[in-house]
């Protein structure tokens, strides 16, 4: 009875385990998109989505200029990119959730994406 539970268990792991690789896109909402960071403050990082229309209308509070599709993207993970305005990168849309964002004297795109970057 114990080898057979083993056994189960043994098989189970190893069908789950592949889900829990970090790097792995297959949950991604939106796959491909290049991406511009225009903006960055605190917390926000305004990245202008350059090969779809995913994302919203942004007007930066600061200089007054006006953008389409924008997102207030959060990084799903710290890949060695600097994000400055100006860097340019491939991403993809992993969650499309509200995230942390510092409101004080700064204007983030309504529109907000996790997003994993794949390739600058």
């Amino acid at each position: 009875m114990r080898s057979v539970f083993a056994s189960l268990s043994a098989t189970g792991l190893f069908l789950f385990l592949p889900a829990c690789d970090k790097n792995d896109d297959h949950t991604a909402l939106v796959k491909g998109l290049r991406g511009k960071v225009i903006y960055t403050s605190c917390v926000t990082i305004a990245v202008q989505v350059l090969n779809s229309n995913v994302g919203s209308t942004w007007t930066n509070c600061h200089d007054q200029q006006t953008y389409e599709h924008m997102l207030d993207a959060a990084l799903s993970d710290s890949t060695g990119i600097k994000i400055i305005p100006g860097t340019e990168f491939t991403f993809n849309i992993v969650r499309r959730e509200q995230h942390a964002a510092c409101y004080m004297l700064d204007c983030a795109p309504s529109a907000s994406a996790t997003i994993r970057i794949t390739d600058n």
